[in-house]
């Protein structure tokens, strides 16, 4: 397996710890050169609406419940497109938009419709499983 070089242009920093680099992906250090980590942002990985589907999908079967995943992820799909034309088609501010999918946001249910609708979601509620089946 290629070892990964981020996205710097050029060669990948020197060593400054003076370590050994890794010949190979060894599950440890992942072949990482120091100072090249990132964060990893999901928006930036949601490239279709399907995609953005899945993606909300998977988070509001591990949510834990409070909404707080589902929040996350509906910032991450907004994230992907133009937000001030997301807070238009949803009937609210820009500002009011940022602040309902925010960390510490707490959006209404209706919010949360709009937000869906807006990004040409529905929401659909399926049984959950029997207690047999968890």
């Amino acid at each position: 397996m290629a070892k990964w070089q981020g996205n710097l242009p050029g060669k990948p920093p020197d060593n400054p710890l003076g370590r050994p680099r890794p010949a190979v992906d060894d599950g440890v250090n992942c072949g990482l050169q120091f100072g090249m980590i990132t964060k990893w942002d999901a928006a930036e990985h949601l490239r279709t609406r399907e995609d953005a589907r899945l993606y909300l999908e998977a988070c509001a079967e591990e949510d834990p419940g409070d909404g707080s995943l589902i929040r996350a992820a509906l910032n991450d799909v907004a994230r992907t497109g133009n937000m001030s034309g997301l807070a238009r088609d949803a009937g609210m501010s820009r500002e009011g938009l940022y602040k309902a999918l925010s960390a510490n946001g707490n959006p209404t249910f209706a919010t949360v419709m709009r937000i869906a609708t807006a990004l040409g979601l529905r929401l659909r509620i399926t049984a959950g499983q029997e207690e047999g089946e968890r």
